[in-house]
């Protein structure tokens, strides 16, 4: 009777035990169960720092953020970013733009006026000293107002070069007497060497010597091989021009004929361009904390990533160098994050500095 009762103890316990375990089954698979990760296209620029910062931060978003996968494509240009991003998926896309850019869509300039109300600043690489200039292959074209029955080249809408550059010509009474033809980067290059254009608003990103930091766009504007020479502007003309746009431009007032490359100290220059980490704002809240968490957190490791300028980007300056920015500007999931930090009251301070200096 002993040796009966111990195999049926043994028998229940095997079928309880076979009777547990499909219970437990499903707890199994909820612990193995993958979490969902955020496929996200980072959009560039045409070259330099416009690429060179968007795969430091994807590098960086790659090796420590578990919730996303970013994949680096370049591109035309912010403006083009903008545009693409409006019709993307909006956990989908994260993308460079620069200040003026964003100051240009925050006014509604066409064709932007339907795609920035869904537009957020993330955070800022840093400074980019931006360096505009005139140039002209005709040395008989010294100054602005020799632009006279003249064509002159410049950025398409939105660009603030274009109001910009309307500024000049109506305070030098000649803007109706001047073709201006909006191209972009490439085909404004290929207008000035075959010179189907008389002269061009050129934009390069820190040129040689300004603080040792390579020119970013020293490549494509000196690859043309011809003399280009710079455009004088009168200084009181250019300093209320630039004052117009509210974005906070220093300007230097260039000599005629100076041939390239150009000593920057000769050149005006438009010191508050940043790059800039922008989203959709309806990207989710989490996912835009987590993204800006990962990227601030290793700001020692972009500065790495891209020598020597990346040594420029702080948490300070991610926060500070979006003074053109109104609050609402910036995506609550990065708000959230600066607060955190102890880095807002460095936005706030930087802000109302930007508003004494340009205003609102």
């Amino acid at each position: 009777m002993k040796k009966k009762g111990l195999i049926l103890a043994t028998v229940l316990v095997l079928v309880a035990s076979l009777l547990v375990l499909p219970a437990c089954a499903p707890a199994a698979e909820e612990v193995e169960e993958v979490k969902e990760v955020n496929e996200i296209g980072y959009l560039t620029g045409p070259w330099g720092d416009l690429t060179a910062n968007p795969v430091a931060a994807a590098e960086i978003l790659n090796t420590y953020n578990p919730d996303v996968r970013v994949s680096v494509v370049k591109s035309a240009g912010s403006e083009m970013n903008t545009m693409m991003a409006a019709d993307m998926p909006r956990n989908s896309i994260l993308y460079h733009t620069t200040s003026m850019d964003f100051i240009a869509g925050y006014w509604g300039l066409p064709p932007w006026e339907e795609a920035y109300p869904n537009q957020s600043v993330l955070l800022s690489y840093g400074h980019s000293q931006g360096y505009m200039m005139y140039l002209t292959w005709d040395k008989n074209i010294q100054n602005m107002s020799d632009m006279a029955g003249k064509t002159l080249a410049v950025l398409p809408m939105p660009s603030l070069q274009n109001p910009f550059t309307f500024y000049i010509l109506d305070a030098l009474g000649i803007r109706d007497q001047v073709e201006v033809v909006n191209l972009d980067f490439g085909p404004l290059e290929d207008a000035l060497r075959d010179k189907t254009v008389d002269a061009m608003m050129y934009y390069v990103l820190g040129p040689p010597g300004e603080e040792g930091l390579p020119g970013s766009g020293e490549e494509a504007l000196f690859a043309l091989n011809n003399e280009m020479y710079t455009v004088s502007v009168p200084e009181d003309v250019l300093k209320p021009a630039a004052a117009s746009l509210q974005a906070g431009f220093g300007v230097r007032t260039a000599q005629p004929n100076v041939y390239l490359p150009l000593d920057t100290k000769e050149i005006w220059v438009h010191t508050p361009q940043f790059s800039i980490l922008s989203s959709r704002a309806d990207m989710d809240f989490d996912l835009v904390y987590g993204i800006v968490k990962t990227i601030i957190e290793h700001s020692d490791e972009f500065a790495e990533r891209v020598p020597p300028r990346g040594r420029l980007f702080t948490p300070e300056l991610a926060v500070s160098a979006m003074a053109f920015a109104h609050e609402s500007m910036i995506h609550p999931g990065a708000v959230k994050y600066f607060k955190e930090a102890n880095l807002w009251d460095v936005y706030l301070q930087a802000r109302a500095e930007h508003v004494a200096l340009v205003g609102e």
